[in-house]
């Protein structure tokens, strides 16, 4: 059973990574020689130059601003909440707030209120009963240029503190269940302030004692197969508030299992209709179909194969909002099974890009520290046990090359796209497909 199941992720993989050359001769990719004859041109779909943040009023009134890169015409924004027995953390809007501007701009500032969500039919989320609460927003934006709307959503928390309402530490990301063993897990999230993190698991608390946005969390002494419940929990010092989330839970893996369900896909990057198909370089309607349908099949785990975004851009920003936006897309499914993802061919940050009269130019890899293999690491939690790079200064194999057990499984995770140049036999670089030794 277990060469069983490591072919079918191998032909999986082999098969969603453009044809994996596994070389018998050892070969060293030649550093890159950019080309001097042509100039340098930028690739990207940055679109927002500031994320969107929020100022929270003393009368229950919040705004909403945001930046784009060119003059556009007053945008709008979506806001709702997260139904305290909902099982899956999918935001529901159900009020909008017009931008009140009649000239295109680059600035933007809608109003909102949250006082909407205390009146008794709207009060789902008990606001009233808490005196705090969670709102979550979508800001939507015409782009000229490209002629579509494009979709951006956050959330913020507020704090009541008799008649004044006041912005508050909002967990902004996760918490995602990472590496599930037989008797351990990790526990990220990240908060839109530095905080001191916790993590409480049946009652048990494991504290992240750094005051930091992101946090992981390691938990251990778990039994095999076993359901535990979790919470996390952050506290900003600076203003003696503390975020707590709603509880979750995470299975670990039986002992020596032989039977258990997972999921394998890959190519989740923008499709064509417009709307919650062109979300920040990815199909976030299909991928929340996908996934949704995956965790109602019961899937233990699911091995993401690449191409999560569209990529393939200069603007590091850029690239780290795709993947963003990934996250935010799977992230109600993430609070309770864990993701493998892998690299793709898209999921490219380019370092130059050189214009040769081709289509695409030549493009080659960023290196170092904004290499796309450095922001993959950073973004996921996957196990750190690649190999050591090849040669000094080439990009990191942690967190994109990799395995790991499950059961009587052993998983395999390649990055078939690593250091990649588009011209290698001319510029350098590293061949598409091409694994090093």
């Amino acid at each position: 059973m277990r060469r069983a199941f490591f072919c079918v992720i191998l032909l999986g993989l082999i098969f969603f990574s453009f044809n994996v050359a596994l070389a018998k001769v050892p070969i060293q990719p030649k550093p890159p020689a950019y080309p001097t004859e042509y100039p340098i041109k930028e690739v990207d779909d940055l679109f927002l130059t500031k994320e969107p943040w929020v100022e929270v009023n003393s009368d229950g009134t919040a705004l909403v601003h945001w930046s784009t890169e060119v003059p556009t015409p007053g945008g709008r924004v979506y806001y709702g909440v997260y139904l305290p027995d909902q099982e899956l953390d999918y935001p529901r809007f159900r009020k909008v707030a017009l931008e009140e501007v009649t000239e295109f701009t680059k600035e933007h500032v809608a109003k909102i209120n949250i006082k909407t969500f205390e009146k008794h039919k709207y009060n789902a989320a008990r606001f009233v009963e808490k005196g705090e609460g969670v709102i979550a927003y979508r800001v939507e934006v015409f782009d000229p240029v490209k002629c579509t709307t494009r979709a951006y959503d956050r959330r913020f928390r507020f704090k009541k503190v008799g008649d004044t309402y006041i912005k508050a530490l909002t967990i902004t990301e996760g918490p995602f269940v990472d590496q599930v063993t037989t008797n351990s897990a990790i526990i990220s999230w990240e908060t839109d302030a530095p905080s001191l993190g916790c993590l409480v698991v049946n009652g048990e608390v494991y504290i992240d004692s750094e005051n930091t946005i992101r946090h992981e969390v390691k938990v251990e002494g778990l039994n095999p197969g076993t359901v535990y419940e979790y919470t996390v929990l952050s506290y900003d010092a600076s203003t003696d508030d503390l975020v707590t989330s709603r509880k979750y839970h995470l299975k670990t893996v039986p002992e020596n299992a032989e039977v258990f369900k997972f999921a394998f896909l890959s190519d989740s990057r923008e499709g064509v209709g417009g709307g919650e198909r062109n979300y920040k370089g990815v199909n976030h309607r299909i991928l929340t179909e996908l996934f949704t349908d995956v965790f109602r099949k019961g899937a233990d785990f699911i091995v993401f194969a690449g191409d999560l975004i569209n990529g393939y851009t200069s603007n590091l920003r850029d690239f780290q909002m795709q993947l963003e936006a990934w996250k935010q897309t799977v992230e109600p499914i993430g609070h309770y099974i864990p993701i493998y993802e892998a690299m793709g061919n898209h999921d490219a940050a380019l370092m130059l890009v050189y214009d040769d009269g081709t289509e695409h130019g030549v493009e080659f890899d960023k290196i170092g520290d904004e290499s796309a293999e450095e922001v993959f690491r950073k973004e996921f939690v996957n196990p750190e046990n690649g190999p050591e790079p090849e040669g000094p200064g080439l990009p990191t194999y942690k967190e994109n090359v990799y395995s790991f057990d499950y059961g009587n499984t052993h998983i395999v995770v390649f990055n078939t796209n690593y250091w990649w140049s588009s011209q290698p036999e001319k510029y350098g670089g590293n061949l598409e497909g091409y694994i090093m030794n």
